[in-house]
């Protein structure tokens, strides 16, 4: 998966859908019908991208937007929520982290107690966080699905000690 590939999913999820859990949901379905090797690039990328976007300055302005308010999870649920602003925003907020300012998002909370922004307006987005974990799940158990062992005893004669600490049950 190129990184065009990637934030093209990450746009085309903001577009498509309403909420945070629906876009890890459509996320999880469509990167389901991938490719393993997708997957994976998948989850690479993203740790990447919260990696690059853990400077200092970043975490001083998700500090001063989130009223002194962050712990190290929210500052990372910030980065995730960056790149969930699509790859101009993350790139602008990396370069200059004082552009935050002039996104959309932010600008509409400027302004307004704390108390007042709704759970869809936090510059956070753990259930994407929570994408690779699901990924990972559901790849492990369509793996698992279509791969049964066909002969036991080919198995056990191949793996003598394994068998023996932990027969099948029967």
């Amino acid at each position: 998966m190129r990184s065009e590939d990637f934030w093209a999913l990450i746009d085309e999820s903001a577009r498509v859908t309403d909420s945070k859990e629906d876009r890890t949901a459509w996320l999880v379905d469509t990167l389901a019908g991938r490719p393993a090797e997708d997957m994976v690039a998948f989850q690479r990328q993203f740790e990447e991208l919260v990696a690059r976007a853990g400077t200092e300055d970043i975490r001083d302005a998700a500090w001063i937007l989130g009223a002194g308010l962050l712990l190290d999870d929210e500052f990372g649920e910030f980065r995730v929520w960056l790149i969930g602003q699509g790859r101009q925003i993350y790139e602008q907020v990396v370069a200059e982290p004082d552009t935050l300012t002039t996104i959309p998002p932010v600008r509409r909370l400027m302004g307004r107690p704390i108390a007042s922004w709704d759970d869809e307006e936090w510059p956070e987005w753990e259930v994407l966080r929570r994408l690779t974990e699901s990924m990972h799940s559901r790849m492990a158990s369509e793996t698992a699905q279509g791969w049964r062992a066909t002969d036991a005893a080919a198995m056990a004669r191949r793996l003598p000690q394994l068998s023996a600490m932990f027969p099948r049950e029967r």
